[in-house]
């Protein structure tokens, strides 16, 4: 299956490319976003104050992006990838060797609240970030043939995996 080969590729090689400790403004901007870091969840992840890490997303300062946000991103992209791996892991199960399922049903989280709630085991980590995990995998799955809808969560549903011929829930 495509996804396989995809997987084992995307787990081989790093999604981000760190020159040195430092980072131009605009690249670590556009890296954020896509992790779904905003100044405050990165102020948590970096342990620094909000605006201290609204300084450090903000694209008009000259001064390089210090060396701990840089870290705090790697380790949201590292993260990323590592979901990204793991639900192609469990898409690959759940659809094993067939092509019939062709339409994914991803979450979408509003609130940490909702997340915690209706996923226990990612409530240590920001909806934004999740949601942006979610985003990438979609994006993979769309350039493989794959339908996406969003759907807002359901207790226990991750996601939900349907064709013609049968459906199948994914937690």
């Amino acid at each position: 299956m495509l996804l396989v080969v995809l997987r084992d590729t995307l787990c081989a090689s790093a999604m981000h490319n760190v020159r040195g400790c430092t980072m131009d403004r605009l690249e670590f901007a556009a890296r954020c976003q896509a992790v779904g870091y905003n100044s405050l969840v990165l102020s948590r992840a970096a342990g620094v104050s909000t605006s201290k890490a609204r300084s450090w997303l903000d694209i008009h300062w000259d001064s390089p992006v210090p060396a701990n946000a840089v870290f705090a991103l790697t380790r949201a992209e590292d993260y990323q990838k590592t979901y990204v791996c793991a639900m192609i892991d469990l898409i690959n199960a759940k659809t094993g060797d067939t092509q019939l399922a062709q339409t994914l049903q991803l979450p979408y989280w509003s609130s940490q609240e909702q997340l915690s709630e209706y996923n226990p085991q990612s409530a240590l980590v920001d909806f934004r970030v999740v949601n942006a995990c979610n985003v990438a995998l979609s994006h993979i799955l769309v350039e493989n043939g794959y339908a996406v809808t969003w759907a807002r969560p359901q207790k226990g549903v991750a996601y939900t995996i349907t064709s013609s011929s049968r459906v199948a829930s994914c937690s």
